[in-house]
């Protein structure tokens, strides 16, 4: 990987781009550049070769100038305690988890971050802070919810080049392009199954009385729990470690974005119970399994589904 500014061969010349690019001086050598406050207002290219004597060489040249990145005072002291990562061979592991706000929603931010300056609101502009922000963090596992398809690939590269593996999973809809992507520190864990689903194909194959009692008691809730389109990512990760007391441990790690509607508490709890049950299933009777749910459940202090999570019921009357 080579970082350079951008190069413009003449067109009376048989020079390419790469070969000015050789003699400029080099910014980066890897696959992330975070570009200091010398390179503000350059425009850059970055050069790449594969280890081989028959790889091609490859330029691509950035869409706009470096700009100055805003103050990280605030993001500084919220990361100082998570300056190194955790231990390879630790059963301790750092989580992160974020709705990064789909750049597919953007038409309704109007209303809802007026505060936030419209060009702040670009993802060119949001893209690079996020991937810093939580890279900064060193995490083992991270779950996000809100990503745009077309910005996956550049969560996989970033994360990657940080040792991580990620796995992307859309939205149930033919017209919605985000959802939700969750990786994993590979020197750390290994993956040992991975499942995606919708919770209206859940919904549509639950053989649960308690769900068919429900849609029969309340037959307006057909209808939502058909066209939902929450998804859900279910992983089993094993600690690679030869450890005799971390080896056998296994986290059973879930991701999803709850239904939004303020309106559709039960819903949510709904799915908060299906969720429940498949990690119930994967545990089974391994007490070496630790369940472990990550996402947004656009849950509110008094929401049902919350009150579930955190007590194993809710009562008829709420």
């Amino acid at each position: 990987w080579r970082w350079t500014e951008k190069q413009s061969a003449p067109q009376d010349s048989k020079a390419s781009a790469e070969d000015a690019a050789e003699s400029s001086p080099v910014f980066g050598a890897s696959a992330i550049l975070v570009p200091d406050s010398n390179l503000v207002g350059t425009e850059l290219q970055v050069t790449c070769q594969l280890d081989s004597p028959f790889a091609k060489t490859h330029t691509a040249q950035v869409g706009a100038a470096v700009i100055a990145s805003p103050d990280r005072g605030p993001f500084s002291e919220r990361q100082a305690d998570f300056a190194e990562p955790t231990a390879v061979d630790a059963s301790a592991f750092r989580l992160v988890t974020y709705n990064v706000l789909a750049d597919a929603y953007s038409h309704t931010w109007d209303n809802m971050y007026e505060y936030c300056a419209v060009e702040h609101r670009e993802i060119d502009y949001r893209l690079p802070l996020l991937l810093r922000e939580v890279l900064d963090y060193h995490a083992d596992l991270v779950c996000l919810q809100e990503v745009d398809a077309k910005a996956f690939d550049s969560w996989q590269v970033a994360l990657g080049a940080a040792g991580m593996e990620g796995r992307f999973t859309p939205k149930a809809g033919e017209s919605i392009t985000e959802g939700c992507a969750m990786f994993w520190r590979t020197d750390k864990f290994e993956m040992c199954d991975f499942q995606e689903t919708s919770f209206r194909q859940l919904c549509a194959d639950s053989q649960a009385q308690w769900l068919a009692d429900l849609r029969t008691a309340v037959p307006e809730l057909n209808t939502t729990l058909d066209k939902v389109t929450t998804i859900l990512q279910l992983a089993t990760l094993r600690f690679r470690s030869a450890a005799s007391d971390v080896a056998r441990k296994r986290i059973a790690l879930a991701n999803t974005h709850s239904f939004y509607h303020p309106g559709a508490g039960q819903v949510r709890a709904i799915q908060a119970k299906l969720l429940t049950d498949l990690l119930e299933a994967r545990k089974g009777h391994d007490d070496a399994t630790v369940p472990v749910i990550c996402g947004d459940l656009n849950a509110q202090a008094f929401d049902l589904s919350l009150h579930y999570l955190l007590n194993g019921t809710v009562h008829a009357s709420h």
